[in-house]
């Protein structure tokens, strides 16, 4: 499905709602860094009906590397909380802004390309704790992996499709000319005119 509907955002957002009824969970998201990595953004979210999408309040977030929640995910290690009291003492802004969220449990990994970490999906759990499983975890990370090579796939055939058509445009519209001419040498063989 994700690859076969040409509209990708949608596919995402379908995605994630799979995601949702799969884990029983009440949001899901994607967030992408910034090229300086000094912000972060909600770019995809699902939310289970009644349940407050937070995707405009999430946006332009500092993510400088200081923080606890960015250390975990830029050194690519998944943030796995069952209750947010299992948040150590240095992630208190981190469990702040989770409970303004009534996040009680959640389940984050990082989304790697080529040129490092861009962003991580997670799912959340509202209002009450979630002792996650083994088998939650492994199929979580393997759904997140799946939808990072579809989400870098794409991206990689949009850049392939830019620059088809910036060479497509620079070869229509390029003044090109064609000389035909002939040197005329002197009797010392070098050339002093053309015809």
């Amino acid at each position: 499905y994700f690859l076969k509907t040409p509209d990708s955002d949608r596919a995402i957002t379908e995605t994630l709602k799979d995601v949702l009824k799969q884990f029983d969970g009440d949001r899901t998201y994607i967030f992408k860094y910034n090229k300086e990595k000094s912000k972060q953004s909600c770019i995809y979210e699902a939310t289970r009906p009644g349940v407050h999408p937070e995707i405009d309040t999430l946006q332009d977030m500092d993510s400088g590397p200081i923080g606890w929640w960015s250390k975990q995910i830029l050194n690519n290690i998944p943030i796995i909380i069952n209750h947010l009291d299992e948040l150590p003492p240095e992630a208190e802004a981190d469990k702040e802004t989770l409970a303004r969220q009534n996040i009680e449990s959640l389940l984050v990994v990082p989304l790697a390309s080529s040129e490092g970490i861009w962003g991580y999906m997670g799912i959340d759990i509202v209002d009450h704790p979630r002792l996650w499983s083994h088998v939650d975890k492994e199929w979580f990370f393997a759904i997140s992996n799946i939808i990072n090579i579809c989400i870098e796939l794409r991206a990689s055939e949009k850049e392939a499709l830019a620059q088809r058509e910036y060479l497509q445009k620079l070869y229509d519209y390029m003044p090109i000319g064609y000389l035909r001419l002939h040197l005329v040498y002197d009797e010392n063989g070098q050339p002093y005119d053309f015809r």
